[in-house]
């Protein structure tokens, strides 16, 4: 299977975008500038629309990119990807992954354009004051927006997801999804915490955010590590917005220090009083 085939209709209509937009510039390479100008043409996947809201237009961003990138002098014959975009295809690949995805889309394109982050492409948007973790924070929140999370009824968690055999409070965050036995929806990673979509939750708008390395309990001595709290509420951050909360706002609920019922350090973001879904 080669690196294209698992692109969807989306995806690779802007490939074929980003290559109209080197031969226009009579580039004999497609780079990551072509890339995100094929990103914002293509006008209706999820990239384009978190581009729009980011305020990244067509017109300013072709010319910041003719500005870094002028024009060859002849029409070229044969056009090929650049090892920075090839990077980026492979980053793009990787975040479908992550996030649990089958086919890579526009929003994965754009997250591994920002996750490469040195490229011509990533230097107008800084311009433009455009931050990468905002451009990842923006792809998250209109991919849950995209999911309609008001209008679904979870699933009923199975027998024993929360207990073991003896009836007592099962580590569930640490043990399932810390060791990818339980699949989530990832919502944000970085290489201290994990935020997901909770996958039989209490509340109709419920994700959780939890630290890679166990932490037993809020009052643990590693937990008040500052890198550590810094990565959590970046991840609830990005969790709300993924959320589609950012304009509902939302209630952050941690665990504090009962070691044998709750084991590991999670915060919770759920729904502005949103009880549990009544299940049929």
């Amino acid at each position: 299977m080669g690196p294209f085939d698992r692109f969807n209709d989306r995806a690779k209509r802007v490939l074929a975008l980003a290559q109209d937009e080197a031969i226009r510039m009579n580039h004999s390479y497609i780079g990551v500038e072509h890339l995100l100008l094929g990103l914002i043409r293509e006008g209706e996947g999820v990239a384009a629309h978190a581009l729009d809201r980011l305020g990244v237009d067509l017109l300013r961003t072709r010319n910041a990119v003719r500005a870094a990138t002028p024009p060859g002098e002849a029409t070229p014959r044969d056009i090929t990807l650049t090892p920075r975009m090839k990077k980026v295809v492979e980053l793009a690949i990787d975040e479908a992954k992550r996030l649990g995805h089958s086919h890579v889309g526009t929003e994965h394109l754009l997250l591994g354009l920002a996750r490469e982050g040195e490229s011509v492409a990533t230097s107008v948007l800084g311009s433009f004051g455009v931050a990468l973790e905002k451009v990842r924070q923006e792809v998250i929140a209109t991919i849950g927006r995209q999911r309609g999370y008001d209008e679904r009824v979870p699933p009923e968690a199975p027998a024993g997801f929360y207990q073991d055999a003896e009836g007592r409070k099962r580590d569930w965050y640490c043990d399932d999804v810390l060791s990818g036995k339980l699949t989530v929806k990832v919502l944000y990673d970085d290489e201290r915490v994990l935020g997901f979509e909770h996958p039989y939750p209490a509340y109709r708008i419920h994700g959780v955010v939890v630290p890679r390395a166990h932490v037993a309990s809020l009052l643990a001595p590693e937990a008040v590590n500052g890198d550590l709290l810094t990565s959590m509420l970046k991840g609830v951050q990005a969790v709300a917005r993924a959320l589609g909360l950012e304009d509902k706002g939302f209630q952050l609920q941690a665990n504090a220090a009962a070691p044998g019922v709750t084991p590991h350090m999670h915060w919770h973001v759920v729904g502005p009083g949103l009880p549990p879904p009544k299940r049929e």
